[in-house]
């Protein structure tokens, strides 16, 4: 998939300045320098003297932030964010699964709302069900309906 592989470059190979890497996510460029040294984020390149980072070191340098901003450890929120990439990687494998028989209905003006139908499933009894979620401004649930045989 092209779109897929130009998505990842980017990702990998914009590069931002230090000093706007500090303007966007309010971390001063002191603490990114000990972060580095820390090895909990690594710079593109340190030639010419000037450090830059890709944009999924950003996204994880505004994580990091926020987590301590929300009374976090830098530590701890390093931890967080180890365990949110995995997760994430996980639900991405199962999502790319899912979304092969995923349907979404939407008969609202909003975008955000609507039923997404998962498909069927079954339990370990035999009993299948079809897995729908609902999705809107009131509530955000699933629903496991039935089939009857």
């Amino acid at each position: 998939m092209q779109s897929k592989k130009i998505f990842r470059d980017l990702f990998k190979h914009i590069e931002i300045g230090i000093g706007e890497v500090s303007k966007i996510t309010g971390v001063t460029q002191r603490q990114l320098r000990y972060w580095e040294e820390k090895g909990y984020i690594e710079p593109l390149s340190t030639s010419k003297g000037v450090r830059s980072y890709n944009l999924q070191t950003v996204i994880l340098i505004a994580f990091l932030k926020d987590q301590i901003d929300e009374g976090y450890t830098l530590a701890a929120a390093v931890k967080k964010s180890e365990q949110t990439k995995q997760k994430m990687r996980m639900l991405s494998e199962f999502m790319r699964e899912a979304n092969k028989d995923l349907e979404v209905i939407n008969d609202h003006d909003d975008e955000t709302s609507g039923i997404i139908k998962f498909g069927e499933i079954s339990s370990d009894n035999g009993e299948r069900f079809e897995l729908e979620g609902i999705v809107n401004p009131e509530e955000k649930r699933f629903v496991l309906k039935k089939i009857e045989k």
